[in-house]
């Protein structure tokens, strides 16, 4: 989870519900030339079950295709921008992208989340990022075949597939999407606990994009949001941002929740907090988390409250850069 305090038990709710994120250390030096987008090759996410090829017949939006047989496919760890990204209207938690992870159940927090549903739809065909991710996505796959690769959970609470895209190309080569949206500046790499295939090749193909401000990056909206800059993060709760930081502590509670502090006073400032299963699930890189105090680090993931526990989220490798 990634968190700003508050006051009192509000604070405590929200610091101890769900998020998912990606802690990568050592940020680098400086902001890297233009470049042009890196080659998506089918190498960089080496998933060897494939389907059969399908046909795609519409480009819903920039992560979501409609294939000729009827499957609707997410691009999963490819992050499509849309016009709650901002922070601007309110969110169903995940910051309108529905196919990121299970959505609360109470009724409440379900229609408030058909509102911001309805506001997204409305609003989405006048925010650029949005239509320009899903004029890219068109272009990759227009007039062409896809197949899919699996390596986590296979659907949504939509019935929505969750897969890696490969493009079959006229020449006879193949394109990941996913990496080929990435490189493009058309999306922001994200992972959860139960699809964290090719991560670090998702991560790798969107740092040239992000470093020369390509595609969404060039938007004030998606830039790297800063750990002390506390009330501009508690505004854009329920988006995902990519927040930077210094770890002023980073300790293990009794009860096995790891927190990395980014202030001076843990009551209020920028937190994340890692469930007590991932740590036991990954020891050497829980153990990796409790040296990071005095390191500048980055964590990506939703700025929210949600109803599961953090340990449904999967982190990073700390030695990642991202």
């Amino acid at each position: 989870m990634i968190g700003t305090g508050g006051h009192n038990h509000g604070w405590r709710a929200w610091r101890t519900t769900a998020a998912c994120l990606v802690i990568c250390a050592a940020i680098r030096p400086g902001a890297a030339a233009a470049q042009e987008p890196v080659v998506a090759s089918v190498e960089s996410c080496a998933l060897s079950a494939r389907s059969a090829p399908h046909a795609v017949i519409r480009v819903i939006d920039g992560a979501t295709l409609a294939l000729d047989d009827g499957t609707t496919v997410r691009l999963i760890g490819a992050l499509a921008p849309t016009s709650l990204d901002a922070g601007a209207v309110p969110s169903n938690g995940n910051g309108g992208h529905d196919d990121v992870a299970d959505g609360p159940n109470d009724k409440g927090t379900a229609a408030a989340a058909s509102v911001s549903r309805a506001i997204s739809d409305t609003l989405q065909h006048n925010w650029q990022p949005a239509v320009s991710a899903r004029e890219t996505l068109s272009q990759l796959v227009n007039g062409r075949s896809v197949t899919l690769a699996t390596a986590g959970r296979q659907r949504d609470r939509y019935g929505r597939s969750l897969a890696q895209v490969f493009v079959n190309e006229p020449d006879g080569s193949t394109l990941w999407l996913q990496g080929a949206m990435l490189s493009a500046g058309q999306a922001r790499a994200y992972g959860t606990a139960d699809n964290f295939a090719c991560m670090d090749a998702m991560l790798a193909a969107e740092a040239p994009a992000r470093d020369a401000h390509r595609g969404l990056w060039a938007n004030p909206a998606y830039a790297i949001r800063s750990a002390v800059k506390t009330r501009n993060l508690m505004r854009l709760r329920g988006t995902f941002q990519i927040v930077a930081g210094e770890v002023r502590a980073s300790q293990q509670a009794k009860s096995g929740w790891t927190y990395l502090n980014f202030g001076k006073n843990w009551k209020s400032d920028f937190s994340a907090s890692i469930a007590p299963d991932l740590a036991r699930a990954h020891p050497e890189w829980a153990a990796g988390l409790l040296g990071l105090k005095g390191r500048t680090v980055r964590v990506r993931g939703w700025d929210r409250a949600a109803q599961r526990p953090l340990d449904q989220c999967r982190a990073s490798k700390p030695d990642r850069t991202c």
